[in-house]
């Protein structure tokens, strides 16, 4: 990864996170599809990538500046933006359809399951969650 140690010391001594580290690790098993909504610089993204066996993985990322660390680190780890399991976004997710926003329901209806759902959006979490409803009663989602 391309690191700023003055700011991100936690994420070069592999801190960052970490508390959720455990939790990736034991829903990851046996995913078809990650949906990673804040995926700022690709941490999780790239280990969908890399490191399970998901056919899909959307990540969602309207942030341009975060949106260019996320490019480094792909090419750092010999990654391609036009891998054809990764889905990337510039959309904000959200309770509605209409654009710029997403909801979770209009980009997961027809992702297979198991599922696992990443999200991190800086206060817009709630929002995101109320246009989840039909993902979140889906039974295969983690």
């Amino acid at each position: 990864m391309n690191l700023d140690l003055g700011s991100q010391t936690q994420k070069y001594m592999g801190w960052y996170e970490h508390e959720l580290h455990r939790w990736v690790r034991r829903y990851q098993s046996g995913i078809k599809t990650l949906i990673d909504v804040g995926s700022e610089a690709g941490v999780y993204t790239m280990f969908a990538l890399l490191r399970t066996g998901a056919d899909k993985v959307l990540a969602f990322e309207p942030n341009p500046v975060v949106r260019d660390s996320m490019r480094q680190n792909f090419a750092l780890n010999n990654l391609k933006i036009a891998d054809q399991r990764l889905v990337w976004s510039e959309s904000f997710v959200g309770n509605e359809n209409a654009s710029p926003i997403v909801s979770l329901n209009q980009v997961a209806g027809a992702a297979a399951g198991p599922i696992l759902v990443k999200l991190d959006i800086e206060g817009g979490e709630i929002d995101a969650l109320h246009g989840a409803s039909a993902l979140l009663a889906r039974k295969d989602v983690r």
